[in-house]
């Protein structure tokens, strides 16, 4: 997702402003940084919303590369180790995980955040006697964990196995990312002028005389 914007246009602003051509890059670089603050936070925010109960470490999966005066672009992404699972939900679609996806049932607690740790599927695997993953044979049952009971004359479904799993779009990462930049880059690059000439003003006022 880019969003683009004509340089040339900021910068005829930036020198109506009265901004010279020295400090018109580190304005540019000043607003843009400036936004890339504001739409990572923005981005943050629906992540902490969007998804149910995310993990602290998915939260922390908004990434940046800032603006400079050379380099008139910012960056606002989602971290790759966070994008591998984050991405179904961006996009939407069907994912086949590797190997089945446990739907969990009142006989497995959910943690905090509403998963399936493996501490849980252990303990329920715990009596291998009684208790066994995958397909039963005969009557056509589903792929899943499976007890044994009335003296292993009959099963009990634990929890099911899923192959995929739907997904719609439930966090809109790129509109999100659009509408913050638009919204806010015009009204920073005006801040950033006054703020780099201030900032020039201040340095050439400690020099002193020559």
């Amino acid at each position: 997702m880019q969003v683009r914007f004509d340089l040339k246009e900021w910068d005829r602003k930036a020198r109506a402003l009265g901004a010279t051509s020295k400090q018109i890059p580190y304005a540019l670089a000043t607003a843009m940084t400036w936004t890339m603050r504001e739409t990572v936070e923005a981005e943050k925010k629906a992540l902490s919303t969007s998804l149910d109960r995310p993990t602290p470490f998915t939260q922390q999966g908004v990434g940046f590369t800032p603006a400079n005066k050379g380099q008139l672009r910012f960056e606002v992404f989602i971290k790759d180790r966070q994008a591998a699972y984050l991405g179904i939900n961006v996009a939407g679609g069907t994912r086949s995980p590797v190997g089945a996806k446990v739907l969990a049932t009142p006989f497995i607690k959910r943690n905090s955040y509403g998963n399936v740790g493996r501490g849980a599927l252990k303990a329920l695997m715990g009596d291998r006697r009684r208790v066994f993953s995958g397909k039963p044979k005969g009557k056509n049952r589903p792929a899943g964990i499976w007890r044994r009971t009335n003296e292993n004359t009959t099963i009990r479904l634990l929890a099911l196995y899923s192959p995929s799993m739907k997904y719609i779009v439930r966090y809109d990462f790129p509109a999100i990312f659009e509408a913050t930049v638009r919204s806010t880059l015009p009204d920073k690059v005006t801040e950033a002028v006054m703020h780099v000439m201030a900032r020039f003003a201040m340095h050439e006022g400690t020099k002193g005389p020559g």
